[in-house]
């Protein structure tokens, strides 16, 4: 992420002054109705405190402010998983404001985002809550959902600050190889060098049977610059 900082406000400025609003998500807003059988959810029932830890190991648990970045034990047990040091993670309170953070940093009015689609709908609505200019490569059944470099390339612009993928992808569940993933960086650093690739890996470790989780995208990073940036929950 780039030196530049953050403001802290939850409604932005737009370009004339007035604060930004955000469009509703219609799948946010599905939630909200009471449905006895909730036969299109694509994650699993809600757990429960005690289903993870028993009753007296929250006994001793401060309940108090904690840093901006996030504790350092659990930062360290993600940057493990992800193959990256624990200065390099950022703790946000699920996916959602990651991408809220990293849009708000990277994207002004007028800039552009590439997004894969289908997605998960605040990829798109926040660059756009923001005034950037979201441009969509569509992904299709009949090409076994596969991202199609030529097209993702051909999308990209030196004002393209955002590119915005998710591995595995939902609701196809088609992860990136690593030949795609380097296909997009390359990409990216030939026609768009001010961009940062976003990587939502939410459902990384869902895998069938006893096939090995994948290694993060963490992993393919480069010396010196890294435009790669996932994100996990």
């Amino acid at each position: 992420m780039s030196p530049r900082s953050i403001s802290g406000s939850c409604a932005p400025a737009g370009q004339d002054g007035f604060m930004v609003s955000f469009a509703t998500s219609p799948m946010n807003t599905l939630m909200e109705v009471a449905v006895r059988y909730d036969l299109a959810e694509s994650t699993c029932p809600a757990l429960r405190i005690g289903d993870l830890v028993g009753a007296d190991a929250l006994i001793d648990l401060p309940l108090g402010y904690g840093t901006s970045s996030g504790g350092a034990e659990l930062r360290a047990l993600v940057a493990a998983g992800a193959g990256v040091d624990p200065g390099q993670v950022l703790l946000t309170v699920g996916a959602i404001e990651g991408m809220f953070l990293l849009a708000q940093d990277r994207c002004r009015p007028g800039d552009a985002v590439l997004l894969a689609s289908p997605c998960f709908p605040p990829a798109r609505s926040v660059p756009e809550g923001l005034e950037a200019r979201v441009d969509v490569v569509a992904l299709r059944f009949d090409d076994g959902y596969r991202l199609p470099l030529d097209a993702v390339a051909d999308a990209l612009t030196p004002q393209t600050r955002l590119v915005s993928l998710a591995s595995p992808q939902n609701p196809s569940g088609v992860r990136l190889t690593e030949e795609e993933l380097r296909g997009v960086l390359a990409a990216v650093d030939e026609r768009a060098p001010e961009a940062v690739v976003l990587v939502d890996e939410t459902y990384r470790e869902s895998t069938y049977g006893n096939t090995p989780v994948p290694a993060s995208a963490a992993c393919q990073r480069r010396a010196k610059v890294d435009p790669l940036l996932p994100i996990e929950s």
